[in-house]
């Protein structure tokens, strides 16, 4: 009887705590009307729809298609996200209010565990971050550093083509950009004999030469950028989006992959066409859109 008691009573409380920590976390979300998306399930909201964990990118391209360039998507019931597939969209979020948008959204339990709620990437901007930025740019990422580690560099250079050599074989991901400069590398050999005297020694104030290896590179990083999202945003006050009022605390993502692939912008997008990039004298394209919808690093704060 006394077991049966206390199985009740553990059962009541852990009840009692779950339908708390949901409600809590249901009256934690920013209360603002929100984008269209698809419709999401009880408990785990979008999640069924987001494919594999290495493919997100890929099926909110697709639901981008149906449902618009911003659409909200929640992971879970509590937690929404507006997702930024348009250009106009995801330039007005982080360049051209990017103090509205700039605060970084990431979990408290990753920065605990990590420790990233010190690094630049993750940390709000603001005095703290400003000396962050400082520091990398006359410290680790100042001249006298990168040449004192130039020796450092060639090794790395060495493992790293080695390790890409060793992988060459297997059907990874970080192999497959070099995929696409394999069928190009004849036109890039030939560029570097008649732009340069040596052809075993590129060095780095030979590259603005070289205009056709600029358009590989650039097209490399379009269809594989260093990452497919932008660093995770969040609004640091109440602002808007396109005249559309956006609550403080929002979390927003900008889908890159997306930017850089949608046809309206770029003609054929799955395909490598280093030359899309070579239209103008200075080895930048003509369109604008175009040059504004490349950003392999993200953009703004």
């Amino acid at each position: 009887m006394e077991v049966s008691r206390l199985w009740l009573v553990s059962a009541t409380f852990a009840i009692l705590l779950a339908i708390t920590i949901l409600i809590r976390m249901f009256m934690s979300f920013p209360q603002m009307k929100w984008p269209s998306g698809p419709k999401k399930l009880p408990i785990i909201g979008n999640l069924h729809q987001l494919g594999d964990e290495h493919l997100h990118h890929v099926a909110l391209t697709k639901l981008a298609k149906v449902h618009g360039g911003v659409m909200a998507i929640w992971i879970g019931s509590w937690r929404p996200i507006i997702v930024i597939s348009d250009i106009d969209k995801a330039w007005e979020v982080l360049v051209t209010k990017s103090s509205d948008y700039g605060a970084r959204d990431f979990p408290e339990i990753t920065k605990i565990l990590t420790a990233s709620c010190h690094t630049i990437l993750s940390s709000d901007p603001g005095a703290f971050w400003q000396t962050l930025r400082k520091g990398l740019q006359s410290g680790t990422l100042g001249p006298l550093n990168i040449a004192a580690q130039s020796q450092f560099h060639k090794i790395d250079m060495k493992q790293l083509i080695q390790t890409m050599t060793d992988e060459a074989a297997k059907s990874n991901n970080i192999v497959k950009p070099m995929e696409h400069i394999k069928q190009n590398i004849e036109k890039l050999y030939q560029e570097i004999r008649k732009t340069l005297n040596d052809v075993d020694l590129v060095r780095i104030e030979d590259v603005s030469k070289l205009k056709y290896l600029q358009a590989v590179v650039k097209e490399t990083m379009r269809m594989k950028p260093i990452a497919p999202f932008a660093i995770p945003h969040k609004t640091a006050k109440e602002t808007t989006l396109m005249g559309t009022k956006v609550a403080k605390g929002t979390s927003i993502m900008v889908n890159l992959y997306a930017l850089h692939h949608n046809p309206d912008i770029w003609t054929e997008p799955y395909k490598f066409i280093p030359e899309r990039f070579m239209q103008g004298e200075d080895g930048s394209a003509t369109n604008k859109t175009m040059e504004k919808s490349f950003l392999p690093f993200g953009a703004g704060m």
